[in-house]
């Protein structure tokens, strides 16, 4: 089967993913099926994955870290509420990279704080008349479709008939949508038992495996298709359809009470994922009549277990059926009895043809690929659209301080591969703000077409919660993301070289780093003249300084020359320092050597570091804090008029 680009990823950064596995109908459902491969997958492949569940639905994931919702949060009412807007407030909270909502055709949060992938499993009620009532039409196709349209960072279709009726029906452009098939379902063990309770003998019967739902799932026609068989047929092969009671069932039990084959159709109920081998391979002949499938995970499993296999020719069973199981129309009885007697018979050799090739089929299906496109699917789409957020005129990236580090990190490999020009990243504070804004205009552009800007200052984060998501999740400071830079690039062997700062401080740095991260290479350091605005003489020097940097076969630049020196060097030098990420760091080196002490943490955490430099260095700071306070306040004064006039 044909997939796009996400499907051929292969193993990429490890994540924190939050998995939202409600619902999860009690596990007796296929998107039960999907929740527990997608989470198995993501697990074995390394993620750190948080499973969100109903509280009657924790103990499914016994070996997974697991957050209940709340208690109301169960029924339909309950759990749309708390998608809308009790889930937002829990991905702001917590420290994820991403959200999978692995039924984003049934619930979805109204707006995302976080990167959230919704998979679509169907829009069956587009297609099939009468499937719900008007009620939860409105809520699927208006309110539903309008938060993942407006929220999603992107979109997993299971099928081609699922991505087409997203854009037909939802609206949401192809370009959001990624075609990423389910995998073969296995349980991790097999257990006998269930020929002997339903007193089956192996071969002896004809299957049907999904929720008894009328008329969506089509179980009437078949079953008036069975009875429509020769005599010697269904004397011998009875009719089993298991599944789990669902809408309008009873239409269907009432409908084989007064059949003149009722002895012979059988509803065993849900049957547990561990006896369904069993189930499959005593099967004669595997059918899935259904009018509508988002996938069809049943049908896959019955190709795998070797069953000759028909089913409906339409939506996604058409799609996965071409050319390994025999089609035909689902709404017409007479096509389903002619394709259930021709396999029964075996006219023309077709039992095995089919076996063969549905075999071939379910091993194009696989768990593992699913789980690994749908993580390359988030880094593919962080990277071309980082969430941004612009504040007071510049262009912030809305992360986190590890999601920073990380992102530096590919910088750095991009950087190292391709020799480019030198990838900028700034930390802005409140005084290189004000700076950009106020003191010195040529900053502002470098700011803002720099590889990478974070907030480095509490008040920045407070102030974009005025403005419109995405918000500043965190603080990032510089004099953090130090330490996260030099345990990354000791564990990736980049080179690190250290740029400004007093001679004795950079030293003292380094040696501390090292000391921390024993494999942490640096190429270097120096702490030279840097000019505002350089001569010819200068500029020549800069020139000398940036051979020897690149000489040194650095890959990660740390520049403590302050603000604005530091940006208006990288960005001037850019071209002089090829395969080189450089970021400006102020007055981190201090620091980290020890020479000025940081803030207690409990005063970093309710943000007021500021006050504690203040008190640190009276003299020095005071004015400065005051100073750009004061102008900080006069351009968010100011602020609803630059973006009218924008």
């Amino acid at each position: 089967m044909q997939q796009d680009e996400h499907a051929v990823a292969g193993q990429g950064r490890l994540r924190k993913i939050l998995v939202d596995a409600i619902p999860y109908d009690h596990g007796a459902s296929g998107i039960s099926v999907y929740v527990r491969n997608v989470i198995r997958a993501l697990e074995q492949a390394g993620h750190e994955v948080t499973v969100l569940a109903a509280p009657d639905d924790v103990q499914a994931f016994p070996e997974s870290r697991v957050l209940a919702a709340p208690r109301w949060a169960s029924g339909a009412i309950g759990s749309i509420v708390f998608h809308a807007w009790s889930l937002p407030r829990l991905l702001r909270k917590g420290d994820y990279d991403f959200c999978l909502v692995t039924a984003a055709n049934r619930r979805f949060p109204a707006k995302c704080p976080i990167p959230v992938i919704g998979t679509v499993h169907d829009l069956a009620q587009c297609r099939v008349k009468g499937k719900y009532d008007n009620y939860r039409n409105f809520y699927l196709n208006q309110v539903l479709a309008r938060w993942v349209r407006r929220g999603a960072l992107g979109v997993v279709a299971i099928s081609k008939s699922t991505l087409q009726d997203i854009v037909e029906y939802w609206k949401i452009p192809t370009s959001r949508i990624s075609l990423i098939y389910n995998g073969l379902s296995l349980p991790a063990k097999e257990t006998a038992g269930f020929l002997t309770r339903c007193g089956l003998a192996k071969g002896s019967y004809i299957l049907y495996v999904s929720r008894l739902e009328h008329p969506a799932k089509n179980h009437l026609r078949l079953i008036q298709a069975y009875e429509q068989l020769p005599k010697e047929l269904t004397d011998k092969y009875s009719l089993v359809l298991i599944g789990s009671p669902w809408k309008n069932a009873e239409a269907l039990t009432k409908y084989v009470e007064t059949s003149p084959l009722r002895d012979k159709i059988h509803f065993p109920g849900f049957v547990p994922s561990e006896e369904l081998p069993e189930a499959y391979r005593g099967a004669v002949l595997y059918i899935f009549p259904s009018c509508y499938e988002g996938f069809g995970l049943s049908l896959v499993e019955a190709m795998h277990y070797g069953i000759p296999c028909c089913c409906s020719n339409n939506s996604s069973l058409g799609e996965i059926g071409q050319g390994a199981a025999l089609l035909f129309p689902p709404d017409s009885v007479e096509a389903i009895r002619e394709a259930m007697q021709k396999i029964l018979e075996n006219q023309d050799g077709i039992r095995e043809k089919l076996i063969e090739a549905g075999y071939k089929r379910a091993s194009q299906f696989d768990w593992t690929q699913h789980a690994a496109s749908i993580v390359k699917m988030y880094d593919d789409e962080l990277r071309r659209n980082p969430p941004r957020q612009w504040l007071l005129g510049i262009r912030f990236d809305a992360v986190t301080r590890r999601q920073a580090t990380e992102r530096l990190m590919e910088l750095a490999e991009d950087a190292r591969r391709n020799q480019s020009p030198a990838q900028q990243i700034v930390t802005v504070n409140v005084q290189i703000l004000v700076n950009a804004r106020c003191r010195y205009p040529q900053l502002l552009p470098i700011i803002n077409q720099a590889a990478l800007v974070v907030a480095d200052g509490a008040p920045l984060v407070v102030l974009s919660r005025l403005f419109s998501p995405p918000r500043l999740p965190e603080r990032v400071a510089g004099s953090d993301m130090i330490y996260d830079i030099a345990a990354e690039a000791a564990k990736r062997g980049f080179r690190v070289y250290f740029l400004g700062g007093e001679e004795t401080s950079a030293l003292q740095a380094i040696n501390i780093l090292q000391t921390q991260n024993p494999g942490l290479e640096v190429s270097g350091h120096s702490s030279p003249m840097i000019a505002m605005s350089p001569s010819a003489d200068e500029q020549a020097a800069e020139l000398e300084v940036c051979r020897q940097i690149v000489a040194a076969r650095t890959d990660i630049l740390l520049v403590g020359l302050g603000n604005p020196k530091q940006e208006l060097f990288i960005q001037r030098n850019a071209d002089n320092l090829p395969g080189i990420v450089a970021i400006g760091l102020g007055g981190t080196f201090n620091f980290v050597s020890g020479r000025i002490n940081r803030a207690p943490r409990w005063i970093q955490r309710l943000g007021l570091e500021w006050v504690y430099r203040i008190i640190q260095e009276p003299r020095r700071l005071f004015l400065r804090y005051f100073t750009d306070a004061f102008m900080l306040a006069w351009l968010l004064l100011c602020e609803p008029f630059r973006r009218k006039g924008e």
